[in-house]
């Protein structure tokens, strides 16, 4: 059966931040050292929503550059 995980607030703050900056849920899960899944049913639950389509856009275009 797998570990239960406890989440702390400073965990819930990171992913909601890491999330409204643009970040993926695959780059989310790379700092936080944790799997893409347990960051997305996390950020699920409180609410964890990505920037509007425009600010991905200009986050996309500024990482080629």
């Amino acid at each position: 059966m797998p570990k239960q995980l406890t989440w702390t607030e400073a965990q819930d703050t990171q992913i909601k931040r890491l999330r409204a900056e643009g970040r993926t849920w695959e780059e989310v899960a790379a700092i936080m050292d944790m799997s893409r899944w347990t960051v997305i049913e996390r950020g699920r639950r409180i609410g964890a929503r990505p920037p509007p389509p425009g600010r991905r856009v200009a986050l996309r275009r500024r990482r080629r550059a």
